[in-house]
């Protein structure tokens, strides 16, 4: 009985696998659920043996990538090290070409209330995990941050889009963009060393734009 359980969720795992590859490259949209089982040479009917529908299998596969990111966090995080190292550590490893792709959110919408709920409350709990890792970089003075929470949640959104223009057949190698996008990231685009200038005020436009109102079409 237990190697039947064990044997079922392997190839439950290989499924959410499969299907978040093909989702994320294809999109939900134009994947079937033939298409699924084709690529695990199942015949079609062989994933609903494991998820209810199409829909049960996108939202298993949004949590399955959701608590790899969680976990990744975990283990990123190690006695002694600050917390900036810590977040370039996960940033690092979450580009590794090996690790399991996430599949997008824009396809989110597919999913029934409850399930877009459940998956939107995960991606808010990874979110608060990494925010905390950085609110107390701040406090140990090796990140600066307004607003930890948003600041998580744009590196998760970084992470999660690299994968679809992230290309050695562009004018950079894999090791190029990774340590580009650790370094965007971690130091942000602007020189803070250097004093920020102070803008000149922008001048009143009232006048001009009374004077160009009271004009007529062809004059204006």
């Amino acid at each position: 009985m237990k190697n039947t359980d064990k044997n079922q969720k392997n190839q439950s795992k290989k499924i959410i696998e499969v299907a978040t590859r093909l989702y994320a490259r294809y999109s939900y949209a134009k994947v079937t659920l033939e298409e699924v089982a084709s690529n695990l040479n199942l015949v079609p009917g062989a994933i609903y043996h494991y998820f209810e529908d199409k829909e049960d299998l996108i939202f298993h596969c949004y949590m399955n990538g959701l608590n790899i990111y969680a976990q990744e966090i975990d283990d990123c995080t190690e006695a002694g090290l600050d917390s900036l190292e810590t977040i370039r550590r996960f940033i690092r490893q979450r580009f590794n070409p090996n690790k399991p792709r996430m599949v997008l959110f824009t396809d989110i919408d597919a999913l029934e209330k409850n399930k877009s709920e459940a998956v939107h409350l995960k991606r808010y709990e990874n979110a608060k995990k990494l925010a905390d890792i950085i609110r107390q970089g701040v406090k140990e003075g090796s990140i600066c941050s307004d607003n930890p929470i948003l600041t998580a949640i744009a590196i998760f959104s970084i992470l999660d889009w690299a994968p679809f223009w992230l290309s050695e057949n562009n004018h950079y190698t894999y090791q190029d963009a990774i340590e580009g996008i650790d370094d965007i990231i971690t130091h942000g685009v602007y020189r803070r060393d250097i004093p920020r200038l102070n803008t000149p005020e922008m001048p009143d436009l009232t006048p001009l734009l009374d004077k160009h109102d009271k004009m007529g079409k062809r004059l204006a």
